[in-house]
């Protein structure tokens, strides 16, 4: 239950987020007048990880639908991480 309230609070808080960069747009400038990278954008991308995190801890998120050939259930115990497949450039 408890993760279920997380998640809830982490959807409002990332709607507050995307609300506040639409708004204000992904640059901002500082006190020198440079364009630098919002805070409300920074913290909706590491917001939208935990979310995917919190969501696969709860295994609300799956690689397949039920009843698709070759499901299964997951018995991994823990959840995927957000670089998951993503291979190095060489």
């Amino acid at each position: 239950m408890e993760l279920l309230r997380q998640a809830v609070v982490m959807a409002d808080e990332l709607a507050a987020l995307e609300a506040l960069v639409y708004a204000s747009g992904p640059l901002i400038r500082n006190s020198a007048g440079e364009p630098v990278a919002n805070p409300a954008s920074q913290q909706h991308r590491l917001l939208t990880i935990a979310f995917g995190r919190t969501l696969a801890a709860l295994r609300v998120i799956a690689d397949e639908a039920p009843g698709e050939a070759g499901s299964r259930l997951q018995h991994r115990s823990g959840f995927r991480g957000a670089y998951t497949g993503l291979k190095a450039v060489e």
